[in-house]
């Protein structure tokens, strides 16, 4: 019974948002960091200030890179933006902890167009913006800081192999080449712990970046590019997001150079030429493409027997999607498929269910945002 009192009085004492007074001294709190920024709507009723509304967004990686000045100057131009309809035609003060901003109003200071439009936007509600420190501006501090931030994890959203760490961390500690680079003071290093393991790591950025160790470098390529096979850009980003080494992007893009994709991570349909059925193919249609990606605005194939049934044509019309046939015997009509057809020729070692279901079918993207599937069958 105690227990259950003391949740009923957990629960009665939690914060709640106010409904709003007209009549109430009102105040906007603002936060930034380097990605993302938050902001708190509150009033003051009986003589204790009150939350009204909150906000926060992440940053886009252009404005990540923008000054403090810029970053808290933004925090504000958007809490007032989502804010207008409130605060249009009411006083209110703005907190921010960063002080150079309560001068930027009547500052003589050259500003950027950027900088003279938001302060511009911003004088069009109040001039009265006011410093608070930043211990106390705790509201919008929470709002601000990116889930990343909170809970520093080498891995995203990604379904990233996992690694070793602490074979990884073991090996920290023996290589020369990170000791090294704890010295050169390079990086902002610090000893971060990693699901139980110490491992020296990178602060600089909001998500702790793990040394790697030159004997490491291959195994944290690999257990990356294998999710996706992406090219040596987008795979440079992908590591350089969770971990980091001397000299990363130009090993990366020489080991892409030198990694030959598996024929299954590149599409290319290696295996069984049989059972090439309509219900095969619809089937696979469903339970694959459609069911990962949602269904396309239109299908394009051959004039395949496949894609020319009665099933076929049923099937397009439940679903609610056009059918497209290209020319007979015109094979270019069709190019990025029947290109990927032509790879290999070499049957692969893949059971014929996994690889109708993996591999019968690829997506082309068309202009204009419009979703399109093409397919054709193996020859």
């Amino acid at each position: 019974m105690p227990d259950s009192e003391a949740a009923k009085s957990s629960l009665a004492s939690a914060t709640l948002l106010n409904h709003p007074d007209p009549k109430s001294e009102t105040r906007l709190s603002t936060d930034a960091s380097d990605s993302a920024i938050g902001a708190e709507l509150s009033q003051k009723h009986h003589g204790m200030w009150r939350p009204i509304a909150f906000f926060s967004r992440k940053l886009t990686s252009t404005q990540s890179r923008y000054s403090t000045f810029d970053r808290e100057l933004l925090a504000i131009y958007s809490a007032i933006q989502h804010f207008r309809f409130f605060l249009e035609g009411r006083p209110f003060s703005v907190l921010t902890d960063h002080k150079p901003l309560t001068y930027a109003l009547t500052s003589k200071t050259a500003r950027s167009p950027r900088q003279e439009r938001q302060l511009t936007y911003i004088a069009e509600f109040t001039t009265d913006i006011r410093y608070i420190s930043g211990t106390d501006n705790v509201v919008p501090d929470v709002l601000q800081r990116a889930p990343c931030a909170e809970q520093p994890m080498v891995a995203s959203a990604s379904p990233i192999p996992p690694i070793d760490l602490a074979r990884m961390a073991e090996e920290q500690l023996r290589d020369p080449k990170v000791a090294e680079l704890r010295k050169s003071g390079a990086l902002k290093l610090k000893e971060v712990n990693l699901d139980g393991c110490i491992l020296l790591c990178d602060v600089s950025t909001s998500r702790p970046r793990p040394i790697v160790p030159p004997l490491w470098t291959k195994t944290i390529f690999e257990a990356i590019h294998n999710l996706s096979h992406p090219g040596h850009k987008p795979t440079t980003r992908a590591i350089s997001a969770r971990y980091v080494w001397p000299g990363l992007k130009r090993e990366v893009k020489n080991m892409k150079a030198a990694h030959i994709c598996s024929p299954s991570s590149t599409g290319s349909p290696d295996g069984p030429k049989q059972c090439q059925s309509k219900t095969t193919c619809a089937r696979a249609l469903l339970r694959t493409w459609i069911a990962r990606f949602g269904v396309p605005d239109s299908i394009t194939s051959d004039q395949g027997p496949q894609f020319t049934s009665g099933l076929w044509r049923e099937l397009h019309n439940v679903l609610g999607c056009s059918n497209k046939h290209t020319t007979a015997y015109h094979p270019q009509s069709n190019g990025v498929f029947t290109a990927a057809l032509k790879l290999r020729s070499k049957p692969g070692s893949l059971d014929l269910a996994g690889w109708m279901n993996c591999l019968l079918f690829s997506w082309v993207f068309v202009p204009r945002g419009k979703k399109t599937l093409t397919l054709h069958p193996l020859s």
